[in-house]
């Protein structure tokens, strides 16, 4: 899936003048804020209106420190990237800087070598004691040791209780465990989301249309709670959101059309003019309802928080899985986070928290575009036909070895069995070795 600047993006917020926040910092001197912006993984090379990069902008102030430490992080001095203004080089060569000058100079020929060896400051050398004799001429060996690797984690799959574990671990020896980062999976997150939806909103008439209305009466308050990972219960109540946003949202339609919100003809009419469709006259006026009936009217806006949030969001969720759509992941694990607060869900809110703090703060941006395009798998590789990473994990990797794993036993247990009945003296070698583990 090809990446795509979004508005939200901190590359892509500008003023008028097209600067970015990293030329301000750069501008005003901040020498702390630089750092921290290009830690975080702001576009170096970003250009504003005129076409001034950063690095121009330090040339221009004079300031050597900012200016050697965007050059040191690989921003350009010159080349294709300055077509419409001067390269900060051509700049630093007029106003007679010539420290920049030669900074700029010397590691101009080698800016490849110091990208490659960037990607190797996490590898350690082989010890002396260890390494193989190398004939003159051939590179060096490296070996990756994945307990040194800070900086770039290994995402380690699962659902609440595998994070937690991971947590756990980390807490207790984080030297020695702090390379490996929780994902947590999709799967029983919606899960999870259908539940605070059901505790939400059951007393409000929801459980009534599912239960008694639509007649699902499996689908009980055990099945949105404690088993909702049994019987097959997790299709069920994704299956009752969904429907039950739909109810609600027919009697909202209802409602709607006997309001004075709902468009007249002349408004529908303009809106075929300019649009080509009703859609736009629709959705203003419904969207205008729901604000002014939610201010007015508190009941209001609890009956109408299925269909302006959960349904909505648990639909977004499976599409964003459906579709490999990373970025909608992350807008939704967002949304989620406050939710779970407020209905004190304590282990779902931690879970989402930890995640959010990864993929904003803590995950290098590479291994954010990472996951971003990676977020679900396929195993005939069709697209939009993915499945969420832990339910991937469980159904191709963790089932097929309980499986085996039950097989053995029972071929185990089958040969016991028979050895038992042919050697009597069998059943006393088994127990003593029993005795004796």
């Amino acid at each position: 899936m090809e990446y795509k600047r979004h508005e939200w993006d901190t590359n892509s917020i500008a003023d008028h003048f097209g600067r970015t926040i990293l030329h301000a910092a750069v501008e005003d001197n901040n020498v702390t804020l630089v750092k921290t912006l290009i830690t975080v993984g702001v576009d170096i090379n970003c250009l504003e209106g005129c076409d001034a990069s950063p690095l121009t902008l330090a040339v221009i102030n004079k300031n050597e420190g900012i200016a050697k430490i965007l050059h040191e992080n690989f921003a350009l001095s010159s080349g294709a990237l300055f077509t419409c203004m001067p390269s900060p080089l051509e700049i630093a060569k007029v106003m007679e800087l010539d420290t920049m000058v030669k900074l700029f100079e010397t590691d101009q020929d080698y800016i490849e070598d110091k990208i490659l060896l960037q990607s190797f400051e996490q590898c350690k050398p082989v010890d002396i004691s260890d390494r193989i004799e190398i004939p003159d001429g051939e590179s060096q060996v490296f070996k990756f040791n994945r307990s040194e690797c800070r900086s770039c984690p290994t995402i380690i799959v699962g659902d609440n209780g595998t994070n937690k574990i991971c947590r756990s671990v980390k807490n207790w020896a984080l030297y020695a465990f702090n390379w490996c980062s929780e994902f947590p999976g999709d799967m029983h997150t919606k899960g999870y989301l259908c539940e605070a939806c059901y505790k939400a909103m059951a007393d409000g008439g929801f459980h009534h249309v599912i239960h008694t209305v639509m007649k699902r009466p499996k689908l009980t308050r055990e099945a949105f709670g404690k088993r909702k990972f049994q019987d097959q219960n997790l299709g069920h109540i994704k299956e009752a959101v969904r429907d039950g946003g739909v109810a609600f949202g027919l009697a909202a339609v209802q409602e709607f059309k006997k309001s004075v919100y709902f468009p007249t003809k002349s408004q529908f009419m303009e809106s075929l003019r300019r649009t080509g469709s009703h859609n736009e006259a629709l959705l203003t006026g419904f969207k205008k309802w729901l604000q002014d009936g939610s201010a007015d009217d508190a009941s209001f806006k609890y009956n109408t928080d299925l269909i302006s949030l959960y349904a909505p969001l648990l639909e977004l969720y499976c599409n964003v899985t459906k579709c490999c759509d990373g970025l909608g992941r992350e807008v939704v694990w967002f949304l989620l986070l406050p939710i779970f607060c407020q209905l004190r869900k304590r282990n779902y809110w931690t879970e989402s928290l930890v995640h959010i703090v990864n993929f904003t703060t803590k995950w290098p941006l590479a291994v954010r575009m990472m996951m971003r395009q990676n977020c679900s798998g396929s195993i005939k590789g069709n697209r939009n036909a993915n499945i969420a990473l832990d339910e991937f994990v469980e159904t191709y990797i963790v089932q097929p070895l309980k499986k085996y794993e039950s097989g053995v036993k029972k071929v185990q247990d089958n040969f016991d069995h028979k050895m038992f009945e042919l050697f009597p003296e069998w059943r006393l070698g088994k127990r003593s070795e029993g005795e004796n583990e």
